[in-house]
């Protein structure tokens, strides 16, 4: 990881930073403080009536510490590290195959429970291999994966970058062979699908599903939405629902195909360093605009999200929506409104990282935006449609389904009959209230992406400089 700062979207357990931040004045004053911290731990190590890993319980109260500061920012050890780029920067660590549950009929596993590979990553470690969907893995590293949970099985088939995996494979002709596959970098596409919904009596409508803001994302949408457009869609439904965030860049980017030139897409405040000689920092603003990727500048446009849409997505939406592109459909979002710089404490991230609060982000009106004693909070959507939250967990786990079933064609355009708000005898996938609502508008709206009454004028207001995570919880199948 880079050492300097990248722009993304309390007390220590013991007696550590107690010492640290609560005396009023240390045994030795002389003694710095990574020499006390380090002195503390010597004798909790030595002295405690349990015997205590150091290194666990500083790393740990490191992070109480900055959470302390506000919800999002955090200490990573360095083996925290290595999970959190993966998710930033969109990819895994793996051989590139998804394997259904052990003995489940969706996996296609046989009755003894062995898990068969469903779906081999184009150009990824596995396929290089010679690895086929339809295969069952019998062994990983030598052990066997019969009836074990997939959790257990996948765990044996992942491992560090660079480090190789034996398995054991037995084709649907029932021959076996042995493949040794090395584990590698394998993307995960940022879109989740692309769907045109041909409506009776109404316009086509595409559908762009952006599970996270991270490198390549506004190349992706700019793809699909013009995929789309070629394949007929007269209007475009951006689903920005479970959408936690994620790179600041990216979310300008998103948000620039569909403005025009030099339009505010955020502003941010920060804190700017100390004048030389000074003690008090003065304050640093930074306005993003819309710049030379403006795609689809008028293109009808309407924009779903939820509880977890949150930092990069409330970026986004708020500004299509100040600036009267897009009505925003479905529930209040998560209402994060800040931004994270990562920081590597030593060499790479051998020390872990430092994810803290640098600055609040301000949309370009603000307009409704939820707020109470406490502060701002979500977005309120133009045409608001409650989910039961039984229903919003399924939606997640057939998302995640469809992102892997299609990953080897992301931008690939799917036609798909409308989506039904109620169950529907012998649909596969769940109802969805939201995105019926949505296509339902766009069909009926016309060339305007405003010309129904969606929109209402609420007060405005200024941003806090805290927030918090938009983390959801992923169900998806297992890509090893």
């Amino acid at each position: 990881m880079r050492a300097h700062a990248i722009p993304i979207l309390g007390i220590l357990a013991g007696v550590v930073l107690a010492i640290l931040f609560c005396l009023e004045s240390a045994p030795n004053p002389a003694l710095s403080r990574g020499a006390l911290v380090d002195r503390v731990l010597q004798i909790v190590e030595r002295s405690h009536v349990r015997e205590v890993d150091g290194d666990l319980l500083l790393h740990d109260g490191l992070d109480r510490m900055l959470r302390s500061l506000d919800r999002n920012s955090r200490y990573l050890s360095p083996q925290q590290v290595a999970a959190f780029e993966q998710d930033t920067e969109g990819y895994i660590v793996g051989i590139g195959v998804v394997v259904g549950p052990a003995g489940s009929e969706e996996a296609g596993a046989e009755a003894d429970g062995v898990p068969r590979i469903t779906l081999v990553v184009d150009g990824g470690p596995a396929a290089r291999a010679g690895l086929r969907s339809g295969e069952r893995i019998l062994q990983a590293g030598g052990t066997s994966l019969r009836g074990k949970r997939v959790e257990d099985a996948t765990r044996l088939i992942k491992g560090p970058e660079g480090t190789s995996v034996e398995l054991q494979i037995e084709t649907p002709a029932g021959e076996t062979r042995t493949v040794v596959v090395l584990r590698q970098r394998v993307s995960i596409p940022s879109l989740g699908e692309v769907v045109l919904h041909r409506t009776a009596g109404g316009e086509p409508v595409g559908v762009v599903r952006l599970i996270q803001f991270q490198p390549h994302s506004t190349e992706d949408v700019q793809g699909a939405v013009q995929g789309l457009l070629e394949a007929g869609a007269r209007s475009i439904i951006l689903d920005l629902r479970g959408n936690g965030g994620g790179l600041l860049d990216e979310a300008v980017g998103v948000a620039s195909l569909f403005l025009e030139e030099s339009r505010l897409i955020v502003r941010t405040v920060g804190r700017a360093p100390a004048p030389a000689g000074g003690r008090n920092p003065g304050v640093t603003e930074e306005e993003f605009r819309s710049f030379g990727r403006t795609s689809f500048p008028s293109v009808p446009l309407a924009i779903l999200i939820d509880g977890n849409s949150a930092s990069a997505s409330e970026i986004v939406a708020a500004a299509l929506r100040d600036h009267e592109r897009a009505p925003l459909i479905g529930e209040e979002s998560f209402g994060k409104w800040t931004v994270q710089d990562v920081i590597s404490i030593g060499r790479g991230a051998r020390d872990g990282i430092v994810k803290i609060t640098t600055q609040s982000f301000h949309p370009p009106t603000g307009d409704r935006i939820h707020r109470d004693e406490d502060g701002l909070h979500g977005l309120i959507p133009d045409v608001p449609v409650v989910v039961d939250p039984e229903l919003r967990q399924l939606h997640y786990q057939w998302w995640d389904r469809r992102q892997l079933d299609r990953i080897n064609t992301p931008l690939a355009v799917h036609e798909e009959p409308p989506p039904s708000a109620k169950p529907t005898p012998g649909q596969a996938s769940p109802p969805d209230p939201i995105l019926a609502r949505a296509v339902d508008s766009c069909r009926d709206r016309g060339t305007s992406p405003h010309s129904s009454p969606l929109r209402k004028r609420p007060r405005k207001g200024v941003l806090p400089e805290e927030g918090a995570s938009g983390d959801r919880p992923r169900h998806r199948e297992h890509l090893r």
